[in-house]
């Protein structure tokens, strides 16, 4: 994800004619501060009891919900609104 840094990770796309919405899921490593950064500068919200953040991304043209499951950081991107992103990521329990 980031250089010098390797990590593994999957991306899952769906797309719907224009639509589309992606789901990268992440080893979290404690060690990418960047991560945290990125993460800081959004909207903090409970996703499954735990801490998440809604963040503008692609100039404020698409939304990224992005919290950590255990060993795990998911990350969905899409241009719905709060509501559905947040509605979607209750379905990862």
């Amino acid at each position: 994800m980031f250089a010098g840094y390797p990590q593994e990770k999957v991306t899952l796309v769906y797309t719907n004619g224009e639509d589309e919405i992606r789901i990268v899921e992440s080893i979290f490593e404690q060690s990418l501060p960047e991560t945290q950064d990125f993460e800081s500068e959004g909207e903090p919200v409970p996703v499954n009891d735990k801490s998440g953040t809604i963040s503008s991304v692609f100039g404020g043209n698409m939304k990224a919900l992005t919290w950590q499951d255990g060993e795990f950081e998911i990350t969905i991107i899409s241009s719905f609104d709060k509501g559905e992103l947040l509605n979607i990521a209750e379905s990862f329990s």
